[in-house]
């Protein structure tokens, strides 16, 4: 069964995105499609949605996991736990969603 994990966040005000983009370049992408339950990892800014209301998130991240339980283990430990610590403090908000396909059995 498919199992993704979505991350929506909003920076601090001191973190441009463009400073965001450059750390996930050299520190968030390499570490996390380096852990044992990441299938894929992709990060966006955010740049609008459908209804055109305002917006609460910057940035996203779309994960392919093995595993929730396995998932959440890897940002728990070892370099994962590092990265999820400095990620969170550059962070004012963030939501992380799991989510399963629907239709696969």
């Amino acid at each position: 069964m498919t199992k993704r994990v979505v991350a929506l966040f909003t920076l601090k005000s001191d973190i441009s995105v463009d400073d965001y983009a450059r750390w996930s370049a050299e520190r968030v992408r390499p570490v996390m499609r380096a852990m044992p339950s990441v299938l894929r990892f992709d990060d966006f800014r955010v740049v609008g949605n459908m209804d055109g209301e305002a917006l609460d998130a910057q940035l996203s991240e779309l994960i392919e996991v093995t595993d929730f339980a396995e998932f959440e283990a890897d940002n728990a430990r070892g370099e994962g736990g590092v990265l999820a610590k400095e990620w969170r403090q550059r962070l004012v908000s963030w939501s992380v969603l799991y989510m399963e396909d629907l239709l696969e059995d």
